[in-house]
């Protein structure tokens, strides 16, 4: 079977639908409208998700005795280094979201 283009063959390019009412879909499934607006309230956007920078932290048993606590000073300082390794994480992967996001809404795909 040939492959069937949808073309105006125009300088303006083709639209499926005319307002966020009409409904669309792809691949067979039940046509919808378009769905709502994200509300984005972080703006910058990336295309690149980095590798992960969090490193697990020892798992040592915490001291046994009174004071109780971690099992030494450098188990106890590893602690904040892995919750900003996650924290950077998880802002690289709302940069990646609201690019996809962004991109999304720019053809219409996305309310």
């Amino acid at each position: 079977m040939a492959v069937e283009y949808i073309s105006k063959g125009n300088d303006d390019g083709t639209s499926l639908g005319q307002s966020t009412t009409d409904k669309v879909s792809l691949y067979g499934v039940t046509p919808v409208v378009q769905a709502d607006a994200y509300t984005q309230t972080y703006s910058t956007a990336a295309r690149t998700v980095p590798d992960a920078t969090v490193a697990a932290v020892d798992t040592t048993a915490a001291t046994a005795t009174s004071p109780y606590g971690y099992a030494g000073a450098a188990q106890a300082n590893a602690i904040p280094v892995a919750i900003n390794a996650l924290a950077a994480d998880v802002l690289a992967l709302k940069k990646v979201i609201t690019a996809l996001v962004d991109d999304l809404q720019g053809v219409g795909i996305s309310g």
